[in-house]
């Protein structure tokens, strides 16, 4: 840098920018779609995914951006969630419907967030409770999807 102090970065105001690049980043390394089994060192790419989202959604400039990083750290859990173990599921499964949540308080016009809230409520639906048959009850289930007024779709 020519100038001192940032100040070319801070007049250009390319910080925003650059985080949101780098957490990006971070979320495709962490291959949220990939076999856990097939890759070493994944789950310590994904925590790393995990924590650069959860800062950009804290301290990001964007609302639109942040709604996104939102949206990506909902898709880890639901990538989490694909696991053998049902208490594990349920837990990965409630964080991804609160992340989507999340999503939809910094932008209500995220569609793709919508469709991932839906998608995850469904799937809690489908996980059995400790005492036997029938579908879960708790945080994140029942009463329409996110935001949306009832009958106006996802």
């Amino acid at each position: 840098e020519i100038v001192p102090f940032h100040l070319a970065k801070r007049m250009l105001s390319i910080d925003d920018d650059l985080f949101y690049r780098e957490t990006l980043r971070h979320f495709y390394l962490a291959q949220p779609r990939a076999n856990k089994w097939e890759h070493t060192n994944i789950d310590a790419i994904r925590s790393e995914a995990t924590v650069a989202l959860a800062a950009y959604i804290r301290e990001g400039k964007s609302q639109a951006r942040r709604s996104q990083a939102a949206n990506l750290l909902g898709i880890l859990g639901l990538a989490l969630a694909a696991t053998d173990d049902p208490g594990q599921r349920l837990r990965f499964l409630l964080f991804a419907s609160r992340e989507f949540r999340g999503a939809l308080t910094f932008d209500q016009s995220n569609e793709d967030a919508k469709f991932n809230l839906e998608l995850a409520l469904r799937l809690l639906k489908q996980q059995p409770t400790s005492t036997g048959g029938g579908a879960a009850h708790g945080p994140g289930r029942g009463g329409g999807a996110a935001l949306a007024k009832p009958g106006s779709g996802y």
